[in-house]
């Protein structure tokens, strides 16, 4: 079932993880669909849902402090979303906190871009609207590496798994999406991403007809060009 709890697992000096623990901090209530970013060492969390039902979507947003071996040592509530939203996706650049798309309480997909500055104490500014996604996106994923904002796959108006990837220049104040030119290789929605200096991992996910994924691709971002490929 849906949980309040937090789990924590520090990494070996080979990459390999260790055992998992339970954190004695817990979210305020149990939850699903929490999307998370790191900045300055602080985990934040934003949105999700308190129920299988769009009425129990949230608008929280959270600060989840850690201490220098990783574990969780308080959550604090910040300044909230506009709205509620699950099935959207954060990135972070900087002290600058992006949440794309998702679905608002009536279950319907978004193409809102919100953008909030985390400030020296760590607590947020106000919640500014951006510029808007070309079309809504739910279940879709986010990174931003060298200044670009990236968000692959996901459900577009279609109702279907996109297998498209679109992507902005921000240096926290502008942003002017644009469509890559190149496609993933399967529609996918609901994967893990990562970036590594100039790449982007994207990993697992589901497919347009449900079918759970284990390949994994990765895309250089070409910096000249502000440009996204799937290699």
């Amino acid at each position: 079932g849906i949980r309040s709890s937090i789990y924590t697992a520090q990494l070996n000096s080979d990459g390999s993880i260790q055992a998992w623990k339970t954190s004695s901090v817990e979210l305020p209530q149990a939850m699903f669909g929490i999307q998370a970013t790191v900045v300055n060492d602080d985990i934040y969390l934003f949105g999700g849902s308190t129920s299988e039902q769009a009425s129990g979507y949230s608008d929280k947003a959270y600060l989840l402090k850690v201490n220098a071996l990783g574990v969780p040592t308080a959550l604090t509530e910040c300044t909230a979303m506009p709205q509620a939203r699950c099935f959207h996706a954060v990135a972070s650049n900087g002290n600058n906190i992006f949440v794309t798309g998702g679905m608002n309480t009536n279950g319907d997909k978004q193409n809102t871009v919100w953008h909030a500055t985390v400030n020296n104490d760590g607590t947020l500014g106000a919640w500014q609207t951006m510029a808007s996604l070309p079309n809504v996106l739910a279940q879709h994923t986010a990174t931003c590496t060298n200044d670009i904002i990236a968000l692959v796959g996901g459900i577009d108006n279609s109702g279907f798994a996109s297998n498209r990837t679109i992507y902005a220049y921000t240096d926290g104040t502008n942003l002017s999406w644009q469509e890559s030119d190149e496609f993933l290789s399967n529609r996918t929605m609901d994967a893990a991403i990562c970036y590594y200096k100039n790449f982007i991992l994207i990993s697992g996910g589901v497919n347009m007809v449900g079918t759970t994924l284990a390949n994994s691709v990765y895309m250089p971002i070409l910096t000249s060009s502000a440009q996204v490929r799937e290699a």
